[in-house]
């Protein structure tokens, strides 16, 4: 096959008015028709396997999967935090920032191989260009795996029960755990050790966090270890306004 097959034009649109910095354009690959066919044919293939590997917190990309699903699950989660007398409890909305140009692609091809994904495939997949929000999944799985195996973790009260710790839509998180200090610097030094693995960070300035039955002091004191402002409900979350009542 010709080289110039793969022959793209990278564009940069700009996402606010005045831009000032990279982090405020978008780039837009325009490439040929020959190479857009191959990259949806090979995008179609690896978002059939999608459910084999990604857990059932990511509600998007995946195939027999519904956007509705993770939005319903949070209603529920959040549900009763305007009561005292809930136990001590989080809410966690984490912006990841979606640069995909800074994704460690080595650490990708890794967690590819891993799955069980043919090595020249991960390899080949990593240069396209019309799926990045399945490879950007596959990578924050192993963000919600992390975070799993750490055995001090307490979780959500209305959690345990299914073991989950995040409902995720694409780079869109909402984690949950317990209100405690243990729980917020596990969730802390998870996303320290993501970064520096996949040079993926939060976007902390697009972050919140909500907490129910504790005092105003003791979550002043839980948000200052991660930084995250805290909020109250009702939040806006794909759309959707989610509220302590049902």
């Amino acid at each position: 096959m010709p080289r110039r097959v793969n022959n793209t034009v990278i564009t940069l649109i700009p996402k606010v008015q005045q831009p000032q910095t990279m982090k405020e354009f978008r780039p837009i690959v325009c490439c040929n028709t020959v190479y857009k066919r191959i990259a949806t044919i090979l995008a179609n293939r690896l978002k059939a396997t999608l459910s084999t590997v990604i857990g059932e917190q990511q509600t998007t990309c995946v195939p027999r999967r519904n956007i509705l699903d993770g939005i319903l699950l949070m209603q529920e989660m959040v549900c009763g935090y305007h009561k005292s007398s809930e136990r001590p409890r989080c809410a966690l909305k984490i912006d990841i920032m979606k640069t995909y140009d800074t994704i460690k692609w080595s650490f990708l091809w890794t967690v590819m191989r891993v799955m069980g994904y043919p090595e020249r495939a991960s390899e080949d997949l990593g240069k396209g260009t019309l799926y990045p929000p399945y490879l950007f999944i596959i990578v924050m799985e192993v963000f919600t795996k992390l975070l799993r195996s750490q055995e001090k973790f307490h979780y959500h009260p209305k959690c345990e029960e299914i073991s989950l710790i995040n409902v995720s839509f694409i780079d869109d998180l909402f984690f949950l755990s317990c209100a405690n200090v243990e729980s917020m610097r596990l969730i802390k030094k998870v996303l320290a050790d993501f970064g520096k693995l996949s040079r993926l960070l939060p976007n902390l300035s697009k972050s919140s966090r909500y907490f129910a039955g504790v005092t105003d002091q003791q979550a002043s004191r839980l948000s200052g270890i991660l930084g995250i402002p805290i909020f109250e409900l009702p939040v806006r979350y794909l759309g959707i306004s989610l509220t302590t009542k049902n």
